[in-house]
């Protein structure tokens, strides 16, 4: 039991780190796609500054905290990064 729980810690931890990785990914291609449009707002700017503003946070968080943090905690950032992404996407959709 107790070897189940850690596997399934590391596995949250891992899918969380990946999807700080996406979420960077998401918010390089939405920049781009708005300079290449040369389409740029401010407004549009300063919200993309902002995701990797939360995004270096979050990392951060991460790197502080990911040793001592319960699998409850981590799959909370996993699904608040998720939600981050799906943002983004719709962002970057317009």
């Amino acid at each position: 039991m107790r070897n189940r729980r850690s596997n399934h810690r590391q596995s949250t931890l891992r899918a969380t780190l990946d999807a700080a990785d996406a979420l960077e990914s998401e918010i390089r291609a939405a920049r781009t796609a708005l300079q290449s449009a040369d389409f740029g707002t401010t407004d549009a700017e300063d919200a993309l500054d902002t995701a990797m503003r939360d995004l270096l946070n979050r990392r951060l968080w991460l790197q502080s905290h990911a040793a001592t943090a319960s699998t409850e905690t981590l799959e909370s950032r996993l699904a608040e990064m998720q939600d981050a992404i799906l943002r983004m996407r719709q962002f970057s959709a317009r």
